[in-house]
């Protein structure tokens, strides 16, 4: 979001004395916008991406994530039992969690409720984790850690991915807080605990200064995942690891309330994927039933570790044994939806539902009864399938059932997808929800009445604004960046001129992870190019520069050729399909946007309707011939 705003008359540079200022004081031109000011930007949410999602007992629904706008917060909503956010929960039902001190984001990848109604909230850090403790209003408990929050510098956590995070919490019958992390190195596997006071202080009574190492464990596997892992009601932890290296089976393992293995599950507190007969099953997912059984979902492979083309679910004993009357031996096979094998929820009536993202916005719920057939009282023939219009994907985090046999699937969607490089990046991300009967129908009484709730943290949109030009009219035209480059014109009297682009702005679906100010060049038909460095991929590693032009109306010019006399070499057009930007390597923005003012056969780098000085600046948007982004992000 800016402001432009206007003086009712420009004063010149004072040249020959100070006495200009005194007598011409700006003061705001009131027939322009709104007393002066004109609010660039339009109304928008930030861009939420849900993580993990829990049902607490009373039913309702919290999802918690990440919330991207003017700054990166963590996010956590709770919803209602029909789908909408509970009021009575943060403001208008959200909570949003800046980053500790010192970082600039954290992830939130596991939600543990707690009978009073608050709430633990797990985040990941690039070099540890973060706990944070909300009560059941929404608010920070000042009282554990440092004002609500528990930070703890462990690489063990993040392994490189924020989005998993291989850690588990597990809040202990007397308070205390038991975390798990994945210790592995060297193909050496190890398990790190660290117990916590309830107020989040490390237990000092709990090996040494409150952390244990469990060791001697089989070598060449890692606990890579949050989602394979379950908390036991003892304080313990239920886990699976996978094997480092393809082809490799999986361990089921247990331990106590004091990070040992609980010798009672398997024979000496693990079992692997030999043991229960399907050791080529990579488990995804694992989840306990309310009678102490396991379900794990997941992906069948062969013996050399390839897709078989289907998703496997299994269900194991309180002894780590197979569930022979689930399915065949205890497995069912699943059909591959090809976008992975899904999330599981074990039922009251031992049967378990589950869903998967099939096509575009569309994800598949099944149920299966306690013999693993399926219920064929539930959709059609034991499955349904949930369309969210207006998106590209529906991707679920979590399914949950009430005591009512009633599912909602919560998740988060898109409505774009524009491309850094090769790399999509989604846009418009909203959190989702979606309610079924138990019967596998939408509910009619679940979000706007068509079983689909759509979520966001409000916002305006995030508007860099880096020129302003003037056309022959009087009509101005910003030029900038908001996630992606934009233009937008007002007219003369401030309002937003709907005849520009879409609703008065342009976005040529084009974004980099560092862009740098926009360098532009008005042509004499008013046609607009536009020119900046910028900086993708990995670190920024791919420097280029993005050019476009605008016809005066808002629209791409699809017949937009680049070219540079710079040294007398010549540069065309890298990349960019007709009508998309063209990304230039090798080039400065200030270069493509002067050879781009100088009109058609004219070569001399003659200024172009004044939009020129003799000699252009360096630009921190500039890429140099060194190699080296100057400060392009």
């Amino acid at each position: 979001m800016n402001f432009i705003l206007r003086p009712s008359r420009l004063i010149a540079a004072f040249a020959f004395s100070l006495c200009a200022l005194a007598q011409a004081a700006p003061v705001l031109d009131t027939t322009f916008g709104t007393n002066g000011s004109v609010r660039i930007g339009v109304p928008s949410g930030n861009e939420d991406t849900a993580y993990t999602s829990v049902m607490q007992a009373d039913g309702k629904v919290v999802v918690a994530g990440t919330s991207i706008g003017r700054q990166a917060n963590a996010f956590i909503t709770r919803f209602e039992t029909g789908g909408a956010a509970d009021t009575a929960f943060g403001t208008n039902g959200a909570v949003l969690l800046s980053p500790p001190a010192s970082y600039s984001w954290m992830t939130p990848i596991q939600l543990e409720t707690h009978a009073d109604g608050s709430l633990l909230v797990v985040g990941i850090l690039y070099n540890g984790f973060v706990l944070a403790r909300i009560g059941a209003g929404g608010e920070l408990d000042s009282g554990f850690g440092s004002g609500g929050m528990l930070v703890v510098q462990d690489t063990d956590a993040f392994h490189g991915n924020a989005e998993a995070g291989a850690i588990r919490v597990a809040t202990q019958p007397d308070g205390k807080i038991l975390v798990v992390t994945d210790a592995s190195a060297n193909g050496v596997f190890a398990l790190r605990f660290r117990r916590f006071l309830a107020q989040g202080t490390p237990d000092t009574s709990f090996g040494t200064n409150g952390e244990r190492l469990l060791g001697n464990l089989p070598p060449d596997f890692a606990f890579a995942t949050s989602n394979l892992a379950v908390a036991e009601a003892a304080g313990g932890f239920t886990l699976a690891a996978r094997a480092t290296f393809q082809g490799g089976t999986y361990l089921l393992l247990r331990v106590t309330g004091d990070g040992a293995l609980d010798t009672s599950f398997g024979s000496v507190g693990f079992i692997s994927g030999y043991d229960l007969g399907n050791p080529r099953d990579a488990p995804t997912q694992l989840a306990r039933t309310a009678t102490n059984r396991y379900v794990l979902i997941g992906t069948a492979l062969t013996d050399s570790g390839n897709p078989t083309g289907y998703d496997a679910v299994w269900k194991v004993g309180p002894d780590g044994r197979p569930v022979a009357a689930f399915a065949n031996n205890g497995r069912l096979l699943l059909a591959d939806t090809g976008t992975g094998p899904g999330l599981v929820e074990p039922l009251s009536d031992e049967g378990v539902a589950i869903v998967q993202n099939a096509e575009d916005a569309n994800v598949r719920v099944s149920r299966f009864g306690a013999s693993g057939n399926p219920a064929t009282q539930f959709g059609s023939g034991g499955s349904m399938t949930i369309a969210v219009a207006d998106r590209q994907d529906f991707l679920p985090v979590g399914i949950h059932a009430d005591a009512g046999g009633q599912l909602t699937i919560a998740g988060w969607g898109n409505t774009s997808t524009i491309f850094s490089g090769t790399m999509p990046i989604r846009r418009g991300n909203d959190v989702l929800l979606a309610g079924l009967t138990s019967s596998g129908q939408l509910r009619t009484d679940f979000g706007g009445g068509d079983g689909i709730t759509v979520w966001n943290n409000p916002a305006y949109s995030n508007d860099r604004i880096d020129a302003l030009r003037f056309d022959a009219f009087g009509r101005i035209v910003l030029i900038g960046y908001s996630g992606d480059y934009l233009l937008s014109r007002l007219t003369a009297d401030g309002a937003l001129d709907a005849s520009y682009g879409v609703g008065g702005r342009l976005s040529p679906q084009q974004s980099a992870r560092f862009t740098g100010p926009a360098r532009v060049a008005q042509q004499p038909d008013d046609s607009i190019v536009v020119a900046s460095g910028e900086a993708f991929g990995s670190f920024g590693s791919i420097r280029a520069v993005t050019a476009f032009r605008a016809t005066p109306n808002g629209a791409l010019d699809g017949t937009f050729q680049p070219t540079s006399w710079l040294r007398g070499e010549r540069f065309g057009r890298a990349g960019g399909a007709p009508g998309r930007p063209a990304r230039l390597r090798h080039q400065r923005a200030a270069d493509v946007v002067r050879a781009a003012a100088v009109p058609a056969g004219r070569q001399s780098g003659r200024r172009v309707r004044d939009q020129w000085p003799r000699r252009l600046p360096r630009h921190r948007d500039q890429l140099g011939d060194s190699g080296r982004s100057r400060g392009v992000g």
